[in-house]
Parts: C-alpha cells; structure tokens; sequence
C-alpha cells in the first residue's frame, strides 16, 4: 500500500498476517518522491526476502469515483454485462473509455441489487502501477484500499456476522469507513483530511 505519506507491507500466510511494517515516505536530498518510494519498496521487500512471491497492491479509493446504485437484477453476469452503460450516467467528470469500472454487490431484495460503482481513471491506474514497478514489484491484483481494509476486518476478533459495525481506518491524509451490516459490506467511504 503506498498512501498517508508511507509503503506498507503486509506478508499473508493463509488467513493470518505473519509481517506487517509501514515506512514514511521522506525523499532524501534532490530525490523526486516516486523515487522515494521505490527506494523503500525495493528495501521493504528485500529486508523480508519476497522476491518473487505474488503480490496484491491498492489504490486508493479517493483517487477514484464511487457511486451507489440499484439495478434491476440480481445476477452478477448480467450486472457485468451492462455495469459500462450504467456508470456513464453516473461519471459527469470523465469520459467512460477513460475509466475502468468495477463494482461490488452490496444487497439484493425484491430482484433488485444494490451495488456500489467504482470507476478509476486510467492515468491513475496507469500511474499507481507505474509507482510498484518502479520498486520492483508487479502486482497481480490491484484492488481498491477499502477493499483491502474490509479483507483485512474481516479476519479479526472484532468482525461479527450479525448486527451493525461500522469500521473506521484514520490515516495522516486519508479516512476509510466501512458500514457492515449482518456481515456484509453495505457502504464505504473514503475522503481527505487536511492537517490540522
């Protein structure tokens, strides 16, 4: 994870975090702060030998849109299938062929689903995946952070699959909240906050 100004790293066995370390991000002298990242990518991964193991990276979610929608069908095929058409309504800021669009199935009742859009630019795609590579790592996956956070509350003591959590992540520069109800993902938020 490269957000609120450090390069995180989690090491995943299974269901269990086994390493878990966060760098600030602090460029050194006449150093650009992408190289700075690099540098403590490369050293985060070298100092936990995972060179060559898959990797999952994220991008943050204020970076991208994020809409909620009802559709009128429950089969994720066919949500796949028209979920294109039913962003552009939605996306007054970009054109469609400038995103990459995605959703998440958030409730289902009378034949009807509720999903939450997301759609991110592909120059910003184009740019977090440009930040890894350059610290050598090549994601298989890039998901959204709040994604990742809800994965990750999903494994601990505190996740319940009856009644309502809301789970709160307050970064330097970024709030993540979560709304899980009867353990299901029902809304998420993500926006930033400015110091002081």
């Amino acid at each position: 994870d490269i957000s609120n100004g450090a390069v995180t790293v989690a090491v995943v066995r299974g269901a269990s975090v086994e390493t878990f370390e966060s760098r600030p991000i602090v460029p050194q002298e006449n150093e650009l702060p992408r190289d700075a990242v690099a540098r403590e990518l490369r050293e985060l991964f070298r100092t936990h030998e995972l060179a060559g193991y898959p990797a999952a990276a994220s991008l943050e979610a204020r970076e991208c849109i994020l809409r909620e929608l009802v559709v009128p069908f429950t089969s994720e095929d066919k949500i796949r299938r028209t979920i294109r058409f039913e962003a552009e309504n939605y996306l007054h800021a970009c054109a469609i062929e400038d995103v990459i669009v995605d959703f998440i199935k958030v409730d289902t009742l009378d034949g009807k689903s509720g999903i939450l859009l997301t759609a991110a630019r592909k120059d910003v795609v184009r740019e977090r995946l440009a930040m890894f590579q350059g610290g050598g790592v090549d994601p298989e996956v890039l998901d959204l952070d709040v994604m990742a956070f809800y994965n990750v509350f999903k494994t601990r003591a505190q996740w319940k699959a009856e009644g309502t959590v809301l789970a709160v992540d307050i970064g330097t520069d970024t709030v993540r909240m979560l709304l899980v109800v009867n353990g299901m993902l029902r809304k998420v938020r993500a926006f930033r906050v400015r110091a002081g």
